[in-house]
């Protein structure tokens, strides 16, 4: 049995995107049901972030096999790469260049993450009571979103590579670009002159 690069990296990628997305559902999660609990506003930034964190953690568990088939998929590993960007600016576009010190951390995401809202109203918050605790947990956020979003473009890649490479599943193990080498290998050599053998001199 012949494995190819192909089908050892693929399963990487994909446990990647798993962990990346189970990492952003269970903050993104945690965050909105602390937020339920207080009746606060809900983010529809955050909410979108969540559902594609949720729909991309079930298609990397799909397509974690590396049969030929998954690497068909290239087109939505795309897709999904589009929506984890879009999800990230989104997100990302809440805090802005302000980062730790934006407002939106100490008056939403730390409020709630704090369990503020059991004895303060959200309109007596302030960041010198609420702080940049929970900061950390916002950029842990946004990193995995970007990075599992970068994933989803290199299987995008991958995937293309492969049904390019091997558009019949290769079961030799050579790819088209081998083959074609092969061929030029082959033509070139039917080229090379016949070395003619020499004939022994008589003198007489």
């Amino acid at each position: 049995m012949i494995i190819r690069g192909h089908e050892v990296f693929s399963p990487i990628l994909r446990v990647g995107e798993l962990i990346s997305a189970a990492v952003v559902v269970g903050i993104l999660a945690g965050y909105e049901h602390l937020v339920h609990r207080g009746d606060g506003p809900q983010s529809g930034r955050i909410i979108y972030s969540l559902v594609i964190a949720c729909i991309t953690l079930l298609f990397s568990i799909l397509l974690l096999t590396p049969f030929h088939c998954t690497f068909y998929f290239f087109a939505l590993d795309f897709i999904f790469f589009v929506c984890w960007m879009v999800g990230f600016g989104l997100m990302a576009n809440l805090t802005a260049s302000d980062g730790c010190d934006s407002r939106w951390i100490w008056y939403n995401w730390g409020y709630y993450w704090g369990g503020y809202y059991d004895t303060t109203p959200l309109d007596e918050v302030s960041p010198v009571l609420v702080g940049t605790g929970y900061c950390p947990r916002w950029r842990a956020n946004l990193a995995f979103a970007f990075i599992g979003g970068i994933l989803w473009l290199l299987s995008a890649i991958l995937g293309l590579y492969v049904v390019l490479e091997y558009p019949r599943g290769g079961g030799d193990g050579q790819g088209r670009t081998k083959r074609r080498l092969q061929k030029v290998t082959r033509f070139q050599r039917g080229r090379e002159p016949v070395a003619q053998p020499e004939t022994a001199q008589t003198n007489v």
